[in-house]
């Protein structure tokens, strides 16, 4: 099993511009940004299982999914931008973070697609 996620402080989470929306679990919890354009983004984390799901949408219609295990911590943040998810993997040879930020559009980095 993998050692549990690190997750955002829900205080800080209710303090930002995103919606919170707890799971069935209580260790599941999906975080929901709007950017400037109307795409929204989705982040998902599942501290037990230690992995995340990033959903990138139009409306109704799924554009990209990412899902990724072995995930280490997830940090939610305002930044210059507006808002910021990373989310950093760290297994065997594998490591790396997947980077959100949502402003004007989404802008997604994620340093696995890029092998």
């Amino acid at each position: 099993m993998a050692p549990q996620l690190e997750v955002p402080n829900m205080d800080s989470l209710a303090a930002m511009e995103v919606e919170v929306v707890a799971g069935e679990e209580p260790w599941v919890t999906t975080v929901r940004a709007v950017a400037d354009d109307g795409l929204i983004a989705e982040i998902t984390w599942d501290q037990v299982a230690a992995s995340v799901a990033f959903t990138l949408l139009r409306a109704d219609q799924m554009l990209v999914r990412i899902e990724r295990e072995s995930m280490v911590i997830v940090r939610v943040f305002s930044s210059k931008v507006g808002v910021h998810f990373d989310a950093e993997l760290a297994s065997g040879d594998l490591g790396g973070t997947l980077t959100i930020d949502i402003g004007p559009t989404v802008v997604v980095r994620d340093p696995l697609l890029l092998r």
